[in-house]
């Protein structure tokens, strides 16, 4: 069966792929609700329509048959449709498609949740045997425009999506629209498996050009992209004005008004580096918004989950309020419910579960997982079991980690070219069972990544694992609708949005103020912490009944995030081991010595240190290279610095000179007592 395409502009954005679809492919036996049982049964009508019109139709209704009977639904297709559809083969022999559209068609399927485009011009007609112009045949394959593509950039041209019936199959093509009016590249359509003759090219070429005059605004756009999310389009009912955009899966959202007989724009994404098709059927829907609203009702107890899922809708607020991408590691025992947590925030987008879930997993390549990142710009992404990654190799993860926290996929090479850089803007959630930094040597990845390792929904008993086990049921049976409403809500609410930046700099402020001041880099975290403050505030404008379920979801889990920052700091970890060697020095008289490695100044409350004995120290204590420590020291204020700045990364070598003749390289830190407030202005600077 090859009328995806058809099926898909048939169907309003919505409703996605039916199910039918899946089911001709494998033909497995499934429980279908009833809502999908009726989609399914408005799909193989269609299809039986369709195929008795241009293909032959006792194949097509057998194999329909047969799988409408291991689905299990009572249809009974011949008795109820062999009568009219053979009236309409007679019919259709002397009319266009159009007429047959609006009569035919519009009278068999009166209930049908959608409908054709047909955009067939004036003096045209579309049968199984081709395109006619009057009684003269243009060609013996039937052709139909299906809708124009945009590409993601204007330096390329927009095409036409051509639906093509050859004897053995249909088939989609693009045919660029310059090349749609020029008889020369028309006729290169023969290549492509389209008898034209040569004769009536030219005819052919009107054939394009007519649906293009006549048709040009009514033509269904398909949004060409290499990403997703927001996009600014033109829109032609308000004569190119630029107008805000979002691609969505397979759907384009926008507040344009509709073109007159026109079906929903789509969007397409295409990119080589990761499966195209699998990330927009991630982003498909199921269930109802008010199942997926019961289930956010029924989590209102657990901080833990109300808060992954309140963070992923601060990841299409992250352009628009101007802040840098993060991620969010939940790291706790095996069987505590992480995976159900990330399936429940997730089921706010998409797909939780199956073969075509928005979760992945860290058992693929680096580069599937960071085109993923990249492509999957302005929406969140969900990635399960951490531990996959440690067991195959730890500099792996520390270099995904670090991408996705940093905002930046690593340079790469392509065609013996280097690749520009590609920016990830998207908020990753991952789980795991070792906390997430424990496994990162990169102590960078501290100022992007908050992590919680508390148990999602409490201790482990019975009655929690038949609680989770609904849960996940619930998040499995409800997806896609919350996060589409959401983006609606923003794109209509753009007046608005330099009124958000204000308010995020308002809760940054309270947010400052409620530091522990236990750690330097608690500021960074509290960037990230406001971000996910104001999806907190505008959730509860968008879903109205969320507004108790969703009341204080920073709040109460602030304690956990900022103890978790201190808990993995390894360099504040050195930092406090060093300011108990100054104590000890300045205790001890053998720290005098002319060949001691270590000296502490009692009066500027500043240890000196051997670069030697430095190394030594960290390397052999922590494991840390020691210039990766000078320079987290360096950017904490840690580093005394010398008048004289040198551009060395982690501070410059002090020379000083000591007892005798003897002349040694220092480094020197202050250990005294800093002012957190200019700590943390050195770190934002």
């Amino acid at each position: 069966m090859k009328y995806s395409q058809v099926l898909w502009w048939s169907f309003r954005a919505e409703y996605n792929y039916p199910k039918l679809l899946i089911a001709l492919e494998s033909s497995p036996v499934l429980e279908l609700s009833e809502l999908a049982e009726k989609r399914l049964v408005y799909a193989a009508k269609l299809i039986m329509a369709l195929t008795s019109e241009l293909s032959c139709p006792n194949t097509r209704v057998g194999s329909l048959q047969v799988m409408l009977s291991k689905l299990g639904l009572d249809m009974q297709p011949q008795s109820e449709l062999e009568a009219e559809l053979k009236q309409l083969r007679k019919r259709f022999r002397g009319q266009s498609q159009t007429s047959l559209g609006r009569s035919g068609l519009s009278t068999v399927f009166t209930t049908f949740p959608g409908k054709i485009p047909q955009f067939i011009p004036t003096g045209y007609t579309v049968t199984s045997e081709g395109v006619h112009f009057g009684d003269e045949l243009v060609t013996a394959t039937p052709i139909m425009v299906l809708a124009e593509i945009q590409p993601p950039d204007s330096s390329s041209f927009r095409c036409l999506r051509l639906l093509i019936q050859t004897r053995e199959k249909s088939l989609c093509l693009d045919l660029d629209k310059v090349d749609a009016v020029d008889h020369r590249k028309v006729k290169g359509l023969l290549g492509k498996g389209v008898q034209v003759f040569p004769e009536n090219v030219q005819l052919l070429t009107n054939y394009f050009t007519q649906i293009l005059q006549d048709f040009g605004n009514q033509l269904p756009r398909i949004r060409r992209s290499n990403q997703t999310g927001f996009v600014e389009h033109e829109d032609s009912v308000t004569q190119g004005t630029e107008q805000m955009g979002f691609l969505y899966g397979r759907e384009f959202i926008s507040t344009a008004k509709e073109r007159p007989s026109c079906q929903m724009d789509s969007a397409e994404l295409s990119f080589s580096d990761t499966n195209a098709t699998d990330l927009q059927k991630s982003f498909q829907t199921e269930g109802t918004l008010e199942g997926w609203l019961s289930l956010i009702r029924d989590i209102s107890g657990d901080p833990v989950v109300r808060f992954m899922t309140v963070a992923s809708f601060a990841t299409p607020l992250l352009r628009i309020l101007d802040q840098p991408a993060f991620l969010f590691s939940l790291a706790c025992e095996s069987g505590t419910g992480k995976t159900a947590a990330l399936q429940i925030a997730a089921s706010a987008w998409g797909n939780p579960a199956g073969k075509s879930s928005l979760i992945r997993s860290f058992q693929t390549t680096e580069n599937a997982l960071l085109s993923r990142a990249v492509a999957q710009r302005d929406l969140p992404m969900f990635i399960d079991e951490t531990t996959f990654v440690r067991k195959a190799g730890k500099d792996l993860l520390e270099r995904l980690v670090y991408s996705l926290a940093n905002g930046t996929a690593r340079d790469r090479l392509r065609n013996g070219r280097l690749q520009a850089v590609q920016t990830i803007e998207t908020i990753a959630f991952t789980t795991g069972e070792t906390p997430l930094l424990d496994l990162v040597e990169h102590q960078g990845a501290l100022r992007r990544v908050l992590e919680c390792t508390c148990q999602p929904f409490g201790d482990r008993s019975q009655e929690t694992g038949v609680r989770v086990l609904q849960l996940q049921r619930m998040a499995k049976s409800n997806y896609g609708h919350a996060g589409r409403k959401f983006i609606r809500f923003l794109i209509e609410n753009q007046d608005s949005w330099s009124q958000w930046k204000i308010l995020w700099d308002e809760l940054y402020a309270k947010e400052l103020h409620q530091l522990p001041g236990r750690h330097s880099l608690e500021d960074q975290l509290a960037k990230h912490l406001a971000t996910i403050s104001v999806a907190n505030q505008l959730l509860p404008r968008c879903f109205p009944e969320l507004r108790s379920a969703l009341k204080d979801v920073v709040p109460s889990m602030r304690a956990e995030i900022y103890s978790s920052l201190n808990r993995v700091d390894k360099f504040e970890a050195v930092f406090e081991s060093l300011k108990m060697k100054a104590v000890n020095l300045a205790s001890s008289a053998a720290q005098s010595g002319a060949e001691s490695t270590w000296h502490y100044d009692r009066k500027k409350k500043q240890l000196w240190v051997n670069p030697n004995e430095f190394q030594e120290f960290t390397d052999k204590k922590f494991r840390l290279d020691a210039s990766s420590v000078l320079q987290a020291f360096k950017q904490r204020g840690y580093l005394h610095q010398e008048p004289k700045e040198t551009q060395k990364p982690g501070g410059r070598l002090v020379v000083r000179k000591r007892s005798g003749d003897v002349i040694t390289c220092w480094h020197v830190i202050s250990i005294g007592s800093k002012d957190h407030a200019a700590a943390t202005q050195k770190i934002a600077d």
